[in-house]
């Protein structure tokens, strides 16, 4: 691959930005909650609606659609793929916590509200089941829980007016069922559910042939489950189930996957790692790639995994973080990158995945041991790692491993301290935490990279927890703000405290943040301040989340005044990315949110024009993290190109808009060019660091890719993107 001068291709710069500084979000979110799944087999796209997002997945990365999610923040709606009209439907569902009855058809480009009459239609409903009958060309709805309780109708959409059915027989009324259509039978397929007692899983196969239900008597059935996966392999022309629930029970779970071919069902073989426990279980399949398609979102990142036919295996490459709750970041200033362990899904399940990130993106380090706990992060470089400490234990990450080590002298066990590293002393620092009984500490303990030692200063702060902590390294101190000084009831202190490695000394600004718990304090090394942002004040005894944003100089405290901070939250996870020069807040409170605060700027990456498809569709082209100077992490990003394909990246100075056959657009002009091989799921990257120099401020890059494709155009040559426009700022 040959190497880029970048000036080269940026057009005129324009002046430098204003340092005001501003919350903006992050890209490092991937979809998280319950999904609804379908495939949309025309632009071979996994289609995932959630909340108020619409999701697609290319075969190697999911994609947010830029759309507006017009259905509203709903969920637990029915979805489904109409292969005759080529979109994907939407039924009910709740929003705003009131069931609907409402069709929505998505299309890859809009979500479009379908108009039916006013009557006949079903009632209202959410966690219902629906499929589309391609010969029949029929949306079919089954079931669901409507407000006057669950439901045992069959209702048909022709595209113009409901209809309710009038089988001569019918599955009782039931929820967590799936339906599916088999297309070279011509019947939609019901399996299992909750029968209306809630008590009783079913294991009934039944099948809609658009007069009556009929309920088979097969000499085989999967256990009896509801809130199973259901979908319809074309390949092999026989339904999938995947998973579901067994009992009511905190343990009644199945991860088996079963195939029903009309006359029976056949367990295969789940070779791999089978997907993680989860429900409702949400399968869709893939024809053009030939294999069956998941989701876990709930396992602290949203996983993918794909089914051949015998081996489940994980086809993500680089999940994001998901939502989570106290996860611990720091900085490791030696490889550059922000590392981040940890946190918790709010139901008693902790997580102990090690995540970096680099300039934007965070990427998922698999290791072999990791701590034990949640504690606080700091960085240690006299060993040039990442440090937790528990109890009597210090834990080290180096980037790619997490190992221990128990010194013979360790701080007495606590939990709520805070830590900081100073960086010209090579010392952490920790001060306060409780202990099991609830007993507050007021010591001073430095590590120096091989021993804990304690410190007695005349002078300290009163014993607290959950104090913000960082370290100035322009003033070469401490900075140590607010806490609670007692427990279990809490009292919300607002002194303001600096350690230079002898004294603890008192600072009384004449202005102050005032009284917090648990605030996020980093140091702004390009502005030389310390950044608070957040924690918790008192009423009545319950903590209320602040959501403001300060600095500190060494004089004064300013509050900042930040036009749009992230949502309230009490867990503050930050840290100060020095090569974008922005401070870094990821999740909290189980929100699923990325938040920059820096200079505010025209920074962002975005498509424009339109491409033309191959083998898996239109090619995705996107920006891999930020375009900021100094982001040595700054890349492309390619996926849906045909497997293993010889891959063209274009990268030019100014756009263009010039046809140059076969559907296709050239959308760059006198382009310097990259070139690579895709993977066996059609995706690469391609490195374009950036160097950190004021004369990129302003500018800004094109981007198109092309891909040798049998399905492409020109009589199977080529796929190709749309372009890509590249703002650089800072």
């Amino acid at each position: 691959m040959p190497r880029l001068t970048l000036v080269l291709v940026l057009c005129a710069f324009g002046p430098l930005r204003s340092q005001q500084l501003n919350w903006t979000p992050g890209t490092a979110v991937e979809p998280f909650g319950t999904p609804n799944l379908a495939f949309d087999e025309r632009r071979n796209r996994a289609v995932l609606v959630m909340d108020d997002q619409t999701w697609e997945f290319d075969g190697a990365a999911w994609i947010r659609a830029a759309a507006t999610h017009a259905p509203g923040n709903r969920t637990l709606p029915g979805l489904t793929y109409d292969r005759t009209g080529g979109v994907t439907w939407l039924f009910g569902g709740l929003l705003s916590g009131a069931a609907q009855n409402d069709l929505w058809t998505w299309d890859g480009a809009a979500w479009t509200a379908v108009a039916a009459p006013a009557a006949p239609r079903p009632a209202p409903r959410y966690d219902t089941a629906i499929a589309h009958d391609t010969a029949r060309n029929r949306l079919v709805v089954y079931g669901g829980r409507t407000p006057t309780g669950l439901s045992s109708e069959t209702w048909e959409f022709d595209g113009a007016a409901w209809s309710l059915a009038t089988p001569t027989i019918s599955p009782t009324a039931r929820l967590g069922h799936e339906l599916v259509y088999d297309q070279l039978r011509g019947v939609t397929v019901l399996f299992g559910g909750l029968d209306s007692s809630l008590a009783t899983p079913l294991a009934e196969t039944w099948e809609w042939n658009g007069t009556n239900w009929s309920l088979r008597n097969l000499p085989q059935n999967p256990s009896p489950r509801y809130a199973a996966g259901l979908a319809y392999d074309r390949a092999q022309a026989r339904v999938l189930l995947h998973g579901g629930r067994i009992s009511t029970s905190v343990t009644g779970y199945v991860t088996d996957t079963w195939a029903y071919d009309g006359a029976t069902w056949t367990a295969l073989p789940t070779g791999g790692t089978v997907p993680p426990i989860e429900v409702p279980v949400r399968l869709c399949f893939d024809p053009a790639r030939g294999e069956a398609v998941t989701v876990r979102s709930r396992a602290g990142s949203l996983q993918t995994w794909a089914y051949d036919g015998s081996t489940w295996r994980s086809v993500l490459s680089n999940p994001q973080p998901g939502a989570r709750d106290f996860n611990t970041c720091t900085y490791d200033p030696a490889r550059g990158v922000g590392v981040m362990f940890g946190g918790g899904a709010g139901t008693g399940i902790s997580f102990n995945d090690t995540y970096d990130y680099r300039g934007g993106v965070w990427r998922r380090i698999p290791t072999a041991a990791w701590p034990p706990g949640q504690e606080p992060l700091a960085y240690d470089p006299v060993n040039a790692s990442v440090l937790m400490w528990l109890g009597n234990a210090v834990w080290l990450f180096d980037g790619n491993a997490w190992t221990s080590r128990q010194p013979a002298v360790v701080p007495p066990w606590r939990g709520g301290y805070a830590m900081a590293t100073d960086l010209a002393r090579s010392r952490i620092v920790l001060f306060g935490g409780a202990n099991f009984f609830g007993t507050i500490s007021g010591e001073t303990w430095e590590w120096d990279g091989t021993v804990w030692s304690l410190r007695q200063p005349a002078t300290a702060p009163a014993p607290r927890i959950w104090a913000g902590m960082t370290y100035d390294s322009l003033r070469q101190r401490i900075v140590l703000y607010g806490g609670s000084t007692s427990t279990p009831t809490e009292t919300a202190a607002s002194d303001h405290w600096e350690w230079d490695g002898t004294t603890w000394l008192q600072r009384s600004p004449a202005a102050a943040p005032g009284d917090r718990i648990a605030p996020g304090l980093v140091f702004d090394a390009q502005r030389g301040v310390v950044l608070m942002h957040g924690g918790s004040y008192l009423v009545f005894g319950f903590r209320m989340p602040r959501n403001d944003t300060w600095q500190w100089n060494g004089v004064a405290w300013t509050m900042l005044p930040v036009a749009s901070p992230p949502p309230t939250r009490r867990h503050i996870p930050l840290f100060y990315d020095a090569g974008l020069g922005r401070t870094v807040l990821f999740s909290g409170d189980l929100r699923n949110d990325e938040w920059l605060l820096g200079p505010v700027s025209a920074v962002a990456v975005a498509s424009y024009g339109t491409g033309c498809p191959g083998t898996f569709g239109v090619p995705h082209l996107r920006g891999r993290g930020l375009p900021v100077p100094g982001n040595r992490w700054f890349g492309l990003q390619v996926s849906a190109m045909a497997p293993n394909a010889f891959t063209v990246v274009g990268l030019a100075s100014s756009p263009r808009n010039a046809p140059i056959g076969g559907g296709c657009t050239l959308l760059i002009d006198a382009p310097t060019l990259l070139w690579g091989l895709a993977d066996a799921r059609g995706q690469l990257e391609f490195n374009l660091p950036l160097p950190n120099v004021p004369a990129l401020l302003g500018g800004t890059l094109f981007a198109q890719i092309a891909g040798l494709d049998p399905a492409g155009a020109f009589g199977g040559v080529l796929a190709v993107s749309p372009g890509l426009r590249i703002d650089i700022d800072r």
